[in-house]
């Protein structure tokens, strides 16, 4: 009887009020944080979301620096004559094409 008198005497000088709040505390925010409604895992699938959107967005940014490039290509005319020449095969009246075989 006397040693679990004594073994809760210490338990008691060890587990102070403030520290058993404190303790309660840490342990909350650890699960909280680990397992809580926006935890570890969601967190990782926020961040390869956001990485993968990076990358679609990026992708899409060098397509509409693409398209500018050529809308700036064709507002020029001479520029559109010489591709309308080269990939549609028109040629000016009276002109003759000479292809080599």
């Amino acid at each position: 009887m006397n040693y679990i008198n004594m073994f809760i005497s210490s338990l008691g000088a060890i587990f102070t009020p403030i520290r058993l709040v404190v303790l309660g505390t840490i342990i909350f925010a650890m699960w909280f944080f680990a397992l809580g409604d926006h935890g570890i895992y969601e967190l990782r699938q926020l961040l390869k979301l956001e990485t993968h959107l990076m990358q679609q967005r990026q992708q899409l940014n060098d397509d509409i620096d693409e398209l500018n490039a050529l809308k700036q290509q064709l507002s020029q005319p001479e520029q559109m004559e010489m591709i309308i020449r080269q990939d549609l095969g028109y040629i000016k009246p009276g002109e003759i094409i000479f292809e080599e075989k």
